[in-house]
């Protein structure tokens, strides 16, 4: 399964991976099948307004925290470009073409315009939710057995010892 928003950004970027453009591709087969009547945004799977962006935040922050470290390198960095490069950068729609890695990660969270944590535990709490509803999808997919091998299961009440 395609992170929605992971592979819009992808995409945008030109770094698109063969299950980008599956995902986009399937999008467009629905939104063309519907005859235009379903929003392009529903049909590709990206969520209402509120909820994509602060997915795209929470993926940002991700990011961002790979790159640095721990929350107090995430907020040092955001502060840090806030106030060297982003007064500069801010009527912008991309990052400058010599833009820097954190530079970039840094203009895409500011450039969302949706609330950036401003504290440490307002990172970790930002970061825990990704991660739960990531572990809550992998468990849903985990836990429903291939069609295949729902008969050959043993029952969980059987003996295991013959």
């Amino acid at each position: 399964m395609v992170d929605a928003f992971a592979a819009a950004r992808r995409i945008a970027a030109g770094i698109a991976t063969d299950a980008d453009r599956a995902w986009l591709q399937a999008g467009m087969a629905t939104w063309l099948r519907a005859g235009g009547e379903l929003s392009l945004e529903r049909c590709l799977k990206l969520n209402g307004r509120r909820r994509g962006v602060l997915a795209q935040r929470d993926e940002l922050l991700l990011e961002l925290r790979d790159a640095v470290g721990g929350p107090e390198a995430m907020l040092r960095s955001i502060a840090y470009f806030t106030v060297t490069s982003w007064p500069r950068w801010r009527g912008l729609a991309v990052a400058p073409a010599g833009a820097s890695y954190l530079q970039r990660i840094a203009f895409d969270l500011l450039n969302l315009r949706c609330p950036i944590p401003t504290t440490s535990r307002g990172i970790r709490k930002a970061l825990a939710t990704r991660n739960e509803v990531a572990a809550n999808r992998s468990a849903c997919r985990n836990a429903m057995p291939a069609t295949s091998d729902r008969h050959q299961r043993e029952p969980e009440h059987a003996n295991p010892n013959p």
